[in-house]
């Protein structure tokens, strides 16, 4: 009895086994010849991947919170890289080209082979090192070096499996694709971005294809947006996608960049790119065999965190102000025929009491929303004028704090400071003008004034009296006396500058001269400022001494809005200099609106209640073929001083020419002023 229940017990077993062997091999059946293809692709090709999601850049505000520089929502292209057949990639290549061009969307074309409408090929290299860099990358052996753009074509056409049934337009159109693979093996596992702010019906047509194009995906993307377009554009710059060079440089930071990145490259973008950066976010993402997201894996995803915003000191309506008067004024210059060549120029206004820069511009100019997206080659060169001579018109640089030109006239409330405070001169000292100087003959003013104190002279303009006066106190305290007020020094402003340059005996090869010396007390010779300085060193001169480090950001907020940075108004030095003196000083300048060459565009100001004080210019530059430098400087009020100005053309012929920019920049200073300001006094950190 028990074994026959052992053997009933056995033959169940077997039954057991047999039917689960055979649910078994049915699966394994259906998984090997049913539905192989479709699980080996899912197996196979599936895989989690890391996506980086790029943070929206912080806001940068003027002083009364309107937006300068923010982000806004856009669609862009990105291929990642996918084990598929030459051929299935090429198809799907040349597929998505044909929407984006249908579309007029913009591809960022880099193949350095074109073809014309003959089908004739040709490099689009530079010089012949690049060709050979660009060969050398592609793999081609020491016999390939001199094949010709045709032979080259032919070649990655073999290499990227691009059969005769392509035409060489569709083949070079899926070549542009293919070498970008190339060019980021370095980060392969990184998409690649194809294009970037995409319309809306592209969008639509990419995803009704989707099924054929492989490795393509559509994704939301912070683009930076300027909505106040060319207003402040030196002193914000521009944002745009990260360089190769650049990602490499910042490969081991602890920034994250990736291919795609938006970085700062100039003005305030690239000088605050730590904060207005913030902190890439992190999704892993499940992707199918053709590289199409089909979900995330939401518990490991990390936010974006957008970076901190920057309140600049900048307000709007007079910064716009500042820019029409400037603007305007060239195009009069220009049209008119009072000066033809006046096509560049700068204006800086500066607070005389903290440092703190009111308003900036730089003409010619440019708009900064053309580097967030992919800028065309013509557009690039209209506006990146390679050249280094300042008098030509550069929209991409910053004549207020990169173009440092001989000041002129303007130099010579500084010379009356420097020779009233050595004792040279005091404010009873004459000289005589007949028009020339008693030294050096060849060395002329433009008037004969008879007697000249020094307040006459600063009215004058007198040339004369300040070759005497150098003359008689040498190079010396010019020198000392340029440092203390910052000439041929960086300001300290956050964007880029450059330092000038200071006439005197380290700044000259050869043996200095008496001569150097007078033509230095004119500004002329060897020194050379920019807008920036200039207003900085009127703004020291108009509050009694006091040189203050020239800034741009105010504030720093975070993403709740706290402050995490309040500048401070810094001191770099103290100018000591005697009450009478400066009150000497002072008053030349003021008569210089009154009763001087800049009289007859100040009628009508207010001198009584409210009162200005400031300085013409005209410099020579270069030889006779370039025009002279205009120049004029002020401060105002008289007796309070709040602003100091900074005006200058290049080309602009005569001081007179600078002259109406400024009286419109003093006159909407006062338009935009509140009745009942408030002057708030911070706490200056020496």
């Amino acid at each position: 009895m028990i074994i026959r229940n052992e053997k009933l017990r056995y033959i169940f077993l077997k039954i057991l086994i047999f039917i689960i062997s055979g649910i078994f091999i049915f699966r394994l059946a259906d998984l090997q010849l049913v539905n192989g293809e479709k699980y080996r692709k899912i197996a196979d090709n599936n895989m989690v991947k890391q996506i980086e999601t790029e943070a929206p850049r912080g806001t940068i505000y003027t002083s009364d919170m309107q937006i300068l520089a923010s982000n806004r929502i856009g669609y862009a292209v990105d291929i990642s890289f996918i084990n598929v057949d030459d051929s299935v990639l090429n198809a799907s290549l040349l597929n998505l080209s044909g929407i984006l061009l249908r579309h007029g969307e913009k591809i960022k074309d880099t193949f350095p082979i074109n073809m014309d409408s003959d089908g004739n090929f040709a490099f689009s290299f530079d010089d012949a090192d690049s060709e050979k860099k660009w060969k050398e990358k592609n793999g081609f052996t020491a016999e390939q070096m001199g094949f010709t753009a045709r032979e080259c074509f032919d070649k990655l056409c073999l290499e990227y499996g691009l059969t005769p049934e392509y035409t060489n337009e569709e083949a070079r159109q899926i070549i542009v694709f293919r070498e970008k693979f190339r060019d980021h093996s370095f980060s392969s596992w990184d998409p690649i971005r194809i294009a970037t702010d995409i319309k809306r019906d592209t969008v639509y047509e990419i995803d009704a294809n989707k099924e054929s194009l492989v490795g393509v995906s559509v994704i939301d993307e912070p683009v930076r947006s300027y909505p106040f377009g060319t207003t402040a554009a030196h002193l914000l710059g521009y944002a745009g996608k990260i360089s190769g060079d650049e990602y490499l440089e910042n490969e081991d930071s602890d920034e994250n960049y990736s291919l795609e990145s938006t970085i700062g490259k100039t003005g305030l973008e690239v000088a605050f790119e730590n904060e207005l950066r913030g902190e890439t976010g992190k999704e892993m993402t499940v992707i199918d065999y053709q590289g199409r997201p089909q979900y995330d894996i939401m518990d490991t995803n990390i936010a974006a965190i957008p970076g901190n915003s920057v309140v600049t000191t900048i307000d709007l309506e007079f910064q716009q102000a500042v820019e029409k008067a400037l603007g305007d004024h060239l195009d009069y210059l220009q049209t008119s025929g009072a000066a033809p060549e006046a096509a560049s120029g700068a204006a800086v206004v500066i607070d005389v009491n903290t440092g703190a820069v009111l308003a900036m511009t730089s003409m010619p100019t440019y708009d900064p929303n053309l580097f967030t997206t992919t800028i065309s080659d013509e557009v690039w060169n209209s506006l990146n004028i390679p050249s280094d001579d300042p008098v030509f018109p550069r929209p991409l640089y910053n004549n207020s704090t990169l173009t440092a030109l001989q000041p002129g006239s303007t130099f010579k409330p500084l010379m009356s400071v420097a020779a009233l405070e050595s004792g040279t001169i005091t404010g009873e000292t004459t000289f005589y003008c007949n028009g020339t100087d008693p030294h050096i003959p060849t060395f002329t003013c433009l008037g004969n004034h008879g007697s000249e104190n020094v307040v006459d002279a600063l009215r004058d303009s007198c040339n004369v009296f300040f070759y005497e006066t150098g003359y008689n106190m040498g190079i010396n305290p010019i020198v000392d006396y340029s440092e203390q007020f910052g000439l041929g020094n960086p300001t300290g402003i956050e964007i880029y500058e450059t330092s000038g340059t200071l006439g005197g005996r380290d700044n000259k090869d050869d043996e200095w001269t008496d001569a150097d010396t007078m033509n230095t007390s004119i500004g002329q010779g060897g020194s050379s400022f920019t807008p920036l300085q200039m207003a900085n060193y009127i703004a020291t001169l108009a509050n009694g001494g006091s040189h203050y480090q020239a800034y741009l950001v105010e504030k720093i907020l975070n993403n709740n809005e706290e402050i995490v940075f309040d500048h401070e108004p810094t001191l770099i030095n103290q100018v000591k200099i005697d009450p009478e003196n400066l009150a000497l000083v002072k008053e030349g300048m003021k008569e210089v609106v009154t009763d001087g060459f800049a009289a007859s565009y100040f009628y009508g100001f207010d001198h009584e209640d409210i009162g200005i004080a400031g300085k013409t210019g005209t410099a020579e530059y270069g030889d006779n073929s370039v025009e002279n430098t205009s120049w004029f400087v002020c401060f105002t009020p008289y007796e309070s001083p709040e602003i100091a100005v900074a005006v200058m053309i290049i080309q602009g012929e005569t001081s007179s020419n600078a002259v109406p920019v400024a009286r419109e920049i003093v006159d909407a200073y006062y338009a935009l002023k509140p009745a009942t300001d408030a002057n708030i006094t911070k706490e200056v950190t020496p």
